[in-house]
Parts: C-alpha cells; structure tokens; sequence
C-alpha cells in the first residue's frame, strides 16, 4: 500500500538557480515517509510509545531533473519489504504531468530508543505497510570507498537547528551540510550516502572530500576518523538508472 501527496515548490526550497535543492528533494522524500506512516495508523505517536524509531540507514537518489520554483509535484512511496529490523522503501518525485524528475532506495533499520538496539517488526505492522515491487534501480553491492588522501575541511560543529524529533541530525540536513562543500558547478545526479553514527548537539563533525572524475566522494566523520556519514556523488548515472527516468 503507497502513499502519495501533492506539493507545489516554494521559493524557500530553491537555490539561487531558482530549482530545488538537494536537501529538500530529500526533504520531500522523508514528509512522505512520515505520512505514509500516519495513513497506516502508525504514525510517530505509535513508534515513540513502543519506544522504539525508524533510523535511515542508506539511500540512492537519482535525479533526471530538478522542478522549478512553483511548480506542482507528486511524491510517491511504497514499502518494498519488511523483514527482521530492516525495512526498504522506494520513493519517485515527478511532475504535474507524470514526467519522473527523481526517484530513490532506500534503506531503514527499526531500533531500540532506550538502548539502539534493533527491534524485530511485527507480522501485523509488515501486513500494514504492504508490499509493492521495487523500482529497478541498481543495487549498489560495493561499500563508498573514500580515498585516504582526501583533503580535510573546517570543523562543523552540531547546531540546535540541524536536529530532528529524535535529536539526531536530520538525514536530509547531512545533505544540505555537504552540497555547501562541493563544487558549485557539479550537477548531481546519483546521490548515494550511507549512515554510520548519530551525531547529536554539540558534536564536531570533520569532513573529508576528494574529486574524482565525475564523482565526488568524502565523508563526515569524528576528529578520531569514525564516519558519521560516507557519500558519493557523481553527475552521472549507471546505465540501468538512466532507464527509471524513463518509467
């Protein structure tokens, strides 16, 4: 059972270009994980009273194009699988006349608040979410390698403004943080970030960013090189991605 909901880009969401960034294509992905769970009748009341959340654990964006300001978007859901304490989900994002502009994978992990440990998901909360076959989006089997010459920039210290409900930075501001480090000039087109730790108030974050040809891959770590996140951004797409955009 998927989820959708219609929006019109803000001005706010925009960058200087006057199309959506980045981190608010992020954004809209993650408002419709929150809806979708709220139409099924667990919601974040029914999580946070089992004491327990749902925890971003990786995902791949691939974006054919960015709306512009004012224009009238549909995003779009669907729970591929359940199993254990792990979750996989599938989003699209297209345009008033059902052009794809971007889509994604993602992966979730079910943990413990009181402990962070992981927590089995019932056979009845599965049955809720339903499942619909996934998008044919590459699977990326290989780990984000970062090299171990990659140039370290200034500390990011964690800001209150940067948290979300769950007093972690929001997984969407990890994105917002690191297109401010990359060339201006590189158009993304497959997002991929994996998340490691939580960083939490007053936390420092070091990134590490390297250029590669037609990638750029870093990560924001601790001062002791523990990764909070690893990243790779490159401003092309494999060639089994290129044909979602088709979808």
């Amino acid at each position: 059972m998927g989820y959708e909901f219609t929006s019109r880009i803000r001005y706010s969401e925009c960058g200087q270009n006057e199309v959506l960034t980045y981190d608010h294509l992020a954004d809209y992905f993650q408002d419709c994980t929150v809806f979708h769970d709220a139409s099924v009748g667990m919601g974040m009341q029914y999580w946070a009273d089992k004491e327990t959340m749902w925890v971003l654990t990786a995902w791949k964006i691939l974006v054919f194009d960015r709306p512009a300001c004012g224009d009238l978007v549909t995003i779009h859901t669907d729970a591929i699988d359940c199993k254990g304490f792990r979750g996989l989900r599938n989003f699209t994002l297209r345009s008033e006349e059902g052009r794809m502009l971007a889509a994604a994978h993602t992966k979730w992990a079910l943990l413990s608040t009181v402990n962070g440990r992981p927590v089995r998901i019932l056979p009845e909360e599965t049955e809720a979410y339903g499942r619909t076959v996934p998008l044919p989006i590459e699977e990326e089997k290989d780990r984000i390698t970062v090299p171990e010459d990659a140039a370290r920039g200034e500390a990011i210290e964690v800001m209150p403004y940067y948290l979300d409900s769950n007093h972690h930075v929001n997984n969407a501001q990890y994105i917002r943080l690191i297109q401010d480090l990359i060339p201006e000039d590189f158009i993304i087109r497959t997002l991929r970030v994996s998340y490691h730790r939580s960083a939490t108030l007053g936390d420092v974050m070091y990134p590490r960013i390297a250029c590669m040809d037609h990638a750029v891959v870093g990560t924001l770590e601790t001062a002791d090189g523990e990764p909070y996140v690893i990243f790779d951004f490159k401003d092309c797409f494999s060639e089994t991605d290129k044909k979602v955009g088709f979808l």
